[in-house]
């Protein structure tokens, strides 16, 4: 009976309806009555409609949309099944910050883990990422992300690329967390806490194979040019000047994308953007005002029960010697602080 609460709670009534190309079934929700305002500590929140950061001028300008877009006043969310908040609450450890090593018996990674300068903070971190379709079992895992981490506080704020949703696709998906995933934390809008202002994407969109950027964000007086992150970053291209342009990449790709997430210096949300898109935000409130990261990681992470075989991650090609192209990487990686 929990879980039908739960669903009813979050799949809020809809002015419109539609399925995408892979029959995954959308709302368009009144934005001001979307399930993210029924959390406790959004009771007094503002919904915040204005793009104020300008992470996003970090990318290229290429667009990718779903089939259809909500009306005016309307935002676009997935609509919620059972089987999604069981799947989600068994995933949800897996996003935890990493360490030196995993505390998840058949969870593998390959990540950066950037620590900030004593005395500052990551205001932002981001990366040109490939995306890759690939096959992986029920029960497994396939992910690609980046994670803006606050030590002093224990919350994060997270962009996911995943394989392995309960179907064939790949998936953008978002989480926050106040306490490393032990008592809080959310998986896309699966429950209440995120809010979405975008009428043309959202959590849970599937992502087309292509060449893919993150960036999380704070945005006061942010210096786009950035300050760039160590040149180990995943099989970082050296031909490739910035967050820019299909140039970077000399693969048959048939799209890019553009991630973003920044906090906006004014209000303090956390501001999550799919190419020029604000898909939207983690409020503040959320995640314990969190005002920096101590640190960034960013990689590649799988999962599959201890008894199975790992999934590949990435393009489950290994960057050896006359192979680097072909692997999966993170390219141009980028972080700033203050």
């Amino acid at each position: 009976m929990a879980l039908e609460r739960e669903l009813m709670m979050l799949n809020k009534p809809y002015v419109k309806s539609f399925k995408d190309k892979y029959g995954v079934v959308f709302y368009c929700i009144d934005m001001y009555k979307q399930p993210a305002f029924d959390h406790p500590l959004l009771k007094n929140h503002k919904l915040q409609v204005t793009k104020r950061a300008n992470c996003h001028h970090l990318f290229s300008r290429i667009r990718v949309h779903p089939q259809e877009s909500c009306p005016d006043g309307t935002v676009l969310i997935r609509r919620t099944l059972k089987q999604h908040l069981v799947n989600a609450s068994v995933s949800l450890p897996r996003f935890r910050p990493q360490k030196d090593h995993s505390e998840i018996p058949g969870q593998h990674f390959a990540q950066l883990l950037v620590d900030s300068v004593e005395g500052s903070k990551f205001q932002a971190a981001g990366a040109n990422m490939e995306v890759d379709n690939v096959a992986v079992p029920a029960g497994q895992v396939s992910s690609a992300q980046i994670l803006l981490v606050d030590d002093s506080c224990h919350s994060s704020v997270v962009s996911v690329v995943q394989s392995g949703w309960r179907d064939s696709q790949t998936r953008f998906m978002t989480l926050w967390t106040a306490d490393d995933c032990r008592m809080t934390g959310c998986l896309n809008t699966l429950c209440r806490g995120f809010v979405v202002v975008s009428q043309t994407a959202a959590p849970a969109i599937v992502l087309r194979p292509g060449f893919a950027g993150i960036s999380i964000s704070k945005i006061n007086n942010l210096n786009l040019n950035g300050t760039d992150l160590p040149d180990q970053l995943l099989y970082l291209k050296k031909n490739c000047t910035g967050f820019t342009h299909a140039q970077c990449d000399h693969t048959p790709h048939e799209c890019f994308y553009q991630y973003a997430k920044c906090q906006d210096g004014l209000t303090g949300n956390w501001q999550v953007f799919l190419n020029q898109e604000m898909v939207g935000y983690f409020p503040k409130e959320l995640i314990n005002n969190m005002a920096g990261a101590t640190q960034v990681q960013m990689g590649g992470i799988t999962y599959a029960p201890p008894s199975q075989k790992s999934p590949p991650m990435g393009t489950r090609v290994a960057p050896v010697p006359g192979k680097v192209t072909l692997a999966s990487k993170f390219a141009q990686g980028q972080g700033a602080g203050r």
